[in-house]
């Protein structure tokens, strides 16, 4: 066995990629309106993180319209949940919100017709989901006097869509699926130690494990 002794740090590196689409519901299976409401001003979509390792959410996006004479003001916001219920039919959300997205103001949807709106996530509420995971993304708006309009269609999809008045409460649709889509990018883990002096970062992308090894002022040989 031979040793050499290094000096300087051994560093582990990782390439990691940037974001990534967890789940989705294309806006090409569209083919009819929900009335995001006073009645049900939380919409919400299950869907899965089929990642093998934790993905941070980083923003999502729905089919929208404010519809015809309809001017809303106010924010839009989209909440992250955890998931109760059997998926795909009675699945809804859970708890308080994991992740809230930042604020859109409202009006910028005016005299719009459907669109991709896309929301995000930032800072702390760029929530961690476990890997192989389900959840549900939800659109809210409680401005009682306005309607938002929310393209869905087809039965495809794996989740279903529900809907609640406070956010508590919730009724399941297994025949409608909000158009929707989730990104987030891959956690990283890093380590370090101080006159070892190691530095490592470590990403599992896809279920494969990229490692990159670099040694300085020294290699150890066994």
């Amino acid at each position: 066995m031979k040793k050499v002794f290094f000096l300087i740090f051994l560093l582990l590196s990782v390439t990691c990629s940037g974001q990534i689409l967890i789940d989705s519901w294309s806006e090409s299976n569209y083919t009819s309106d929900w009335y995001s409401s006073s009645i049900f001003p939380y919409n919400s979509q299950s869907f899965y993180n089929g990642q093998s390792s934790s993905v941070k959410i980083t923003s999502c996006k729905f089919y929208m319209s404010p519809g015809v004479n309809s001017y809303p003001t106010g924010n839009l916001y989209s909440y992250l949940y955890a998931m109760t219920g059997v998926y795909g039919s009675t699945s809804h959300p859970t708890g308080t919100p994991l992740a809230i997205s930042d604020p859109i103001d409202a009006t910028t949807l005016w005299f719009q017709p459907y669109n991709l709106i896309q929301f995000t996530f930032s800072g702390s509420n760029q929530y961690a989901m476990t890997a192989l995971t389900h959840y549900c993304i939800c659109f809210v708006y409680t401005i009682s006097s306005y309607i938002i309009l929310m393209g869905y269609g087809g039965t495809a999809h794996a989740g279903n869509a529900s809907y609640s008045q406070d956010g508590s409460t919730w009724w399941t649709d297994i025949n409608s699926d909000f158009c929707f889509y989730v990104y987030g990018v891959v956690v990283t883990t890093s380590i370090s130690k101080v006159n070892s002096v190691t530095q490592a970062t470590i990403s599992k992308i896809n279920g494969l494990t990229n490692v990159a090894i670099k040694k300085v002022n020294g290699i150890v040989n066994q």
